[in-house]
């Protein structure tokens, strides 16, 4: 059975488009971003610049459209949205912060902020950044729980247990109209019921008396919703959230706790030029990819209850041998590369001002695809910090860069 749905262009009549059954996860996220969030990723502001595209490949409108929107905003499904760093990647960051001999840490793309809780094991005095307000919760409450006493920890692990055997509260508010539009009618009462059960998990965490523990059933939650609304199904969202509850009440028993709690020091990286030099000795992080992924749950966005900023980017000033190579086989496409790299440009800076002069900086970054043409993204990067006077000591693996004098 057929989805259909539209975008729209200024000073243009919306763009109908017609999407198979199996493309509900794509309706949905098109839903989310809206005709501006769409035009934004694909970098098409009018419907001249859509048309100009579509005639230099042959294509109609609505053709170029659907091919790009699968290809460009395909969601991801290969691993949970929330998911924390792989084991073997986090045995291999936990090996560089012990041999670093470094005393302060910084994670400026922290995501569950994994990464600055093994610094702060580790007894790093430590500060993270992360834009996504979703993301931010989840570090924030498993860092607080993380910083407790053992007794306080266990405390926690067994209202968790208790919650999970007989989670009560009543059901308040009204199912989401927007989460529900995109979704196919045979679909849509399956998940208003998951919505109604979600509703009422949040009315049993609201009264819920201790921080903490409410901070990890939230996070729960969030782990355990799938990434696309048309997903949401109430049997297995149900075992899920079960599922989740327990792994928190382990996560308690078995972390080691924080010798040092870190520190939010910023929302969006590029704020790091507001605040004092940090004096960081070591910053290890998985900076943005240059392929689109959609980390914006929308179930988690309404059960949260916030909202998703989308800031622009900076102008497509940055020139490059991967700009250029993108750029002749797709402009459009070269305009989007030139742009990640700009911001990324103007990260380093805002990161390097915090840099101590015998700072270390591990990356894991990889290389990417545009429009059929590799990117040299770790090279790129890689280059803008040896530009800041950094050397690279290690290309397996993680990207291991130290400034000349260290």
């Amino acid at each position: 059975m057929a989805i259909y749905t539209s975008i729209s262009f200024p000073g243009h009549p919306p763009l109908s488009l017609k999407l198979r059954d199996d493309q509900a996860p794509l309706a949905n996220l098109l839903s989310d971003l809206g005709s501006a969030g769409v035009r934004e990723a694909l970098n098409l502001q009018s419907f001249e610049e859509l048309t100009r595209a579509a005639k230099a490949r042959g294509e109609t409108a609505r053709q170029y459209l659907k091919a790009e929107l699968t290809k460009q905003l395909r969601p991801v499904a290969a691993e949970a949205p929330y998911a924390g760093w792989p084991a073997k990647t986090l045995e291999k960051a936990l090996e560089v912060i012990r041999q670093s001999g470094a005393k302060t840490f910084l994670d400026p793309f922290a995501g569950r902020a994994d990464l600055a809780a093994l610094a702060g094991q580790e007894g790093l005095r430590s500060w993270y950044c992360e834009s996504s307000p979703v993301f931010a919760v989840v570090a924030e409450a498993r860092l607080a729980a993380l910083a407790l006493a053992p007794v306080g920890r266990e405390l926690v692990a067994e209202q968790l247990r208790r919650f999970n055997a007989e989670p009560r509260g009543a059901e308040t508010g009204t199912v989401p109209q927007k989460l529900l539009r995109s979704i196919h009618r045979s679909h849509r009462s399956e998940v208003k019921e998951a919505l109604r059960y979600l509703m009422r998990l949040r009315a049993a965490i609201e009264e819920v008396d201790s921080p903490f523990v409410a901070g990890l059933l939230t996070v729960a939650v969030i782990e355990a919703l799938p990434r696309t609304t048309g997903e949401l199904s109430i049997a297995p969202l149900r075992a899920a959230v079960r599922e989740e509850i327990r792994n928190a009440a382990a996560f308690l028993r078995h972390e080691r706790p924080l010798l040092d709690k870190p520190q939010f020091a910023a929302k969006d990286v590029a704020d790091l030029e507001l605040l004092r030099p940090l004096g960081i000795e070591l910053v290890v992080t998985e900076p943005p990819s240059l392929n689109f992924a959609a980390y914006a749950v929308p179930a988690a966005v309404w059960f949260l209850g916030v909202s998703i900023d989308r800031r622009a980017l900076p102008p497509a000033d940055f020139t490059g041998a991967a700009v250029d190579a993108v750029g002749a086989k797709d402009r459009r496409m070269g305009r989007v590369v030139s742009r990640y790299f700009a911001a990324m440009e103007s990260w380093v800076a805002a990161i390097d001002r915090h840099l101590s002069r015998r700072a270390t900086v591990v990356l894991d970054i990889s290389n990417s695809k545009v429009a059929g043409v590799k990117v040299a993204t770790r090279e790129e990067v890689g280059a803008m910090w040896k530009r800041r006077g950094f050397r690279i000591v290690s290309n397996e693996g993680m990207l291991l860069m130290r400034r000349g004098d260290g």
